[in-house]
């Protein structure tokens, strides 16, 4: 489903119902024209939230409660309902210029080519000293390699020669342990790029709904919304998994990490860490 349909489709599920359980829950709207966002507060005490500012499009939701009251202010506490998600995703078969696929193949001698770019992973990772391997099955390979050399300084860009043979990417962290494994088929190209939805902040926080004005803060008066429309919003903004781990042929295809291990068993002391 279209992000920007989902999000601006919010605005069409206000309509009539019987009054809600609470005051507070029905559809608020905030924003101007650069930025609008949507607030829904469900009667089954989940909630909605829609953003679209610039380049940045959000649909998410997670779960309200009431956490105290105060005269005719109510406290309410939202708490974002969030995936664990890899820190790292790929995109298989990236459109990418002929001058630079030229360039690319001659820096690397390699017609199969891994792009990246060391500065915005190491900060994805928590590392700077990210590992990388490849491999013909799903299996974990003996033997892997740093992305890059610190001592050497960090390139604002890379390319690294992905093996004719391989079929898989993994990616891992010794501070973090963590491993990742992606599933890029017989693609020719790849970009390994930082996951911004695994490293955006929480939305979890409070709000002040006040009795007297039947006011949220930053928000203002709810607009009631029917029971089946509700359910609907709820379909559509309730956090779901990336389902696309691996490609076929020459798609472009963007890679959630297949398989979420730990590094460390990997790693054996016959291994050869060279940069």
């Amino acid at each position: 489903m279209n992000l920007k349909k989902a999000l601006f489709g919010l605005l069409f599920f206000a309509a009539a119902s019987a009054q809600a359980a609470e005051p507070f829950t029905g559809l608020y709207r905030s924003g101007g024209v650069d930025s609008v966002s949507k607030l829904m507060l469900l009667d089954n005490q989940k909630f909605c939230f829609a953003l679209s500012a610039g380049n940045l499009d959000m649909l998410t939701g997670g779960t309200w409660q009431v956490s105290g009251r105060n005269g005719d202010n109510i406290e309410l506490q939202l708490t974002e309902q969030k995936l664990p998600l890899s820190d790292v995703v790929i995109l298989a078969n990236p459109e990418v210029g002929a001058d630079t696929l030229a360039d690319a193949e001659a820096q690397t001698g390699s017609r199969r080519i891994l792009f990246l770019t060391p500065p915005a992973l190491e900060n994805a990772l928590g590392d700077m000293n990210a590992l990388i391997a490849f491999g013909r099955t799903a299996e974990a390979p003996e033997t892997f390699k740093q992305i890059y050399d610190p001592a050497a300084g960090t390139s604002m860009y890379a390319r690294i020669a992905i093996p004719e043979h391989a079929r898989y990417i993994f990616v891992g962290s010794r501070v973090t342990n963590k491993l990742y494994r992606f599933n890029i088929g017989n693609s020719r190209y790849a970009k390994l790029n930082p996951n911004p939805q695994a490293g955006r902040a929480s939305l979890d926080g409070q709000l002040t709904f006040n009795l007297s004005t039947g006011e949220l803060e930053q928000y203002g008066q709810p607009e009631k919304v029917a029971p089946a429309n509700q359910q609907a919003a709820w379909q559509q903004c309730e956090p779901k998994a990336e389902a696309v781990t691996s490609v076929r042929g020459n798609a472009r295809t963007l890679l959630n990490a297949e398989t979420v291990q730990a590094l460390q068993p990997h790693l054996r002391p016959r291994q050869n860490l060279a940069p």
